[in-house]
């Protein structure tokens, strides 16, 4: 998924000639803390909230160039650039510009917030397990295969590493709230589960199970 998909088409750009308090409102309408400024589609910089407030009303936004922060994706990247930018600044939201780089439009963190939550499996039905492990025993081809051998789908996949620790923390959410089964195997492969969420009773997973001893008997 491209950044361009994100674009917010109803936030509008400052320009060199905007006031402070054309800017202060512009950003109070957009419920935005920074918006970039923009001369004849060459982007020049984002201005944030706090700078604007340290100036008179009257001042233009040109006068404060010194203050613009530097921050732009292409709209060509892939979505996740937007969001490692988003973590590592406080930016409410970013400008987007084409190869050339003229300004196309922005993308905010409500907006990226929004598409994870609609677009994203973490949006569909099913449990979380948070696992630890060692770097060295991590397999995204093991845990699939523990997990569809349940006659579920891990639908989404993350491992980052825990702080201070030679440790994985690695999310799995899967397609089915009944994770009795998948759990009793991560258990028997000598995994770690942290914690779980949005899993059924285990006594579905039994109910489930006796069914299908009942059926096989009576093959």
């Amino acid at each position: 998924m491209l950044v361009s998909v994100l674009i917010n088409p109803d936030i509008l750009e400052l320009y060199p000639t905007d006031t402070v308090q054309e800017a202060l409102e512009s950003m109070d309408r957009f419920r935005v803390n920074h918006l970039p400024v923009v001369d004849q589609g060459s982007l020049l910089g984002v201005l944030s909230r706090s700078d604007l407030e340290n100036h008179s009303p009257e001042k233009t936004v040109d006068k404060l160039s010194p203050s613009f922060v530097e921050a732009r994706l292409l709209a060509q990247m892939h979505y996740f650039e937007c969001i490692k930018l988003f973590g590592k600044s406080e930016l409410s939201c970013i400008p987007i510009v084409d190869p050339d780089g003229l300004f196309i439009g922005v993308v905010t963190h409500k907006d990226v917030t929004t598409f994870l939550a609609r677009h994203t499996a973490m949006a569909d039905q099913g449990a979380i397990i948070v696992l630890t492990m060692e770097p060295k025993d991590y397999s995204l081809l093991q845990l699939a295969q523990m997990v569809e051998g349940n006659d579920a789908h891990i639908m989404y996949c993350s491992a980052r590493p825990m702080e201070g620790k030679n440790e994985l923390e690695v999310t799995l959410k899967v397609n089915t709230t009944r994770i009795g089964g998948i759990l009793q195997t991560i258990h028997r492969y000598g995994y770690s589960v942290l914690t779980t969420f949005g899993e059924s009773n285990d006594t579905d997973y039994l109910n489930d199970r006796y069914e299908a001893l009942l059926k096989y008997l009576n093959m």
